[in-house]
């Protein structure tokens, strides 16, 4: 449901899934590389280390922290 709401945001602006995340965020990483689609159905191969500092399982990582 919320990529079906996501993506008519996007048409509504004038934009597709096949824009470039570029667009929005120029700095991110790869971002010319990479469309909406692939983040919306989590194919943008983004190494989720970066932003995720310890594995969710891990005790002492709480939402709390963050």
């Amino acid at each position: 449901m919320t990529a079906v709401l996501a993506v008519k945001q996007l048409e509504a602006k004038g934009y597709s899934p096949e824009t470039k995340v570029s667009t929005f965020y120029p700095n991110l990483p790869n971002a010319e590389n990479i469309t909406i689609r692939q983040l919306i159905t989590m194919n943008a191969k983004y190494d989720t280390s970066k932003f995720v500092p310890k594995r969710l399982g891990d005790e002492k990582c709480t939402l709390t922290k963050f």
